[in-house]
């Protein structure tokens, strides 16, 4: 009974929903941040029962300035700027990102409801602006120096040379391997089948030859 009632109220409730819509989404064109240019966004959304003029949409970033490109308009439209200036929501629209100080930071959008003020919130998608490029060439010559300071010329003359027999020795015993395993490889494995079979008739006589020699001493055993 209790499922029948909770059928009915499932039921009424979706009669009584004259409109639904599943959250929002976004990816974009790239993930690494040029200054001042323009970057594609790709949102993802189903709306059912409402327009997407009925939304707008808001973009923020966690470090720099952003805006969003009212084509309508012909204006770029910044976090903090009026409202009614927001482009409408769409399947594709056009931001820039001005004064990325950071290598990394987080980029998100309010979708607003115009109707009725409800704001939803995009997931947040992390972006990379090109200071990442600075620190990666300031890491690779700190790499660079370090390794060139832990190498002296004790190190060339002795331990290389040392690690280079080495080296050498093992070079030449894995390539031995390699090549026995490769004439391993070469032999037809008809072959193998042959051979199994012939140790195993082998076996089975042996074991019987063996049995019957256990006999024979048993019964003169018990002769004598």
């Amino acid at each position: 009974m209790k499922y029948l009632i909770y059928l009915i109220i499932l039921l009424c409730s979706c009669y009584i929903s004259y409109a639904d819509f599943t959250n929002f989404d976004f990816r974009l064109g790239k993930y690494l941040i040029e200054e001042n240019k323009e970057l594609s966004v790709e949102f993802n959304y189903s709306l059912k029962g409402f327009k997407e003029t009925g939304f707008l949409v808001r973009p923020f970033i966690s470090n720099g300035i952003i805006e969003i490109l009212n084509e309508v308009k012909g204006i770029w439209v910044p976090t903090y700027g009026i409202v009614s200036n927001f482009s409408y929501l769409n399947k594709n629209t056009v931001i820039r990102v001005k004064g990325l100080s950071i290598e990394k930071t987080e980029l998100w959008f309010e979708v607003i409801n115009i109707g009725t003020g409800d704001v939803f919130l995009t997931p947040k998608r992390y972006v990379w602006g090109n200071k990442v490029y600075e620190n990666y060439i300031g890491k690779v010559n700190n790499n660079i120096n370090n390794n060139n300071e832990e190498v002296s010329e004790e190190n060339v003359l002795g331990f290389s040379v040392f690690e280079s027999s080495q080296s050498k020795k093992g070079g030449e015993s894995e390539n031995n391997e390699n090549n026995l395993w490769k004439r391993l490889e070469n032999i037809p494995k008809v072959y193998f089948f042959v051979l199994s079979i012939v140790v195993f008739v082998s076996s089975l006589v042996l074991g019987f030859v063996y049995k019957r020699k256990d006999r024979v001493v048993k019964y003169t055993s018990e002769i004598y």
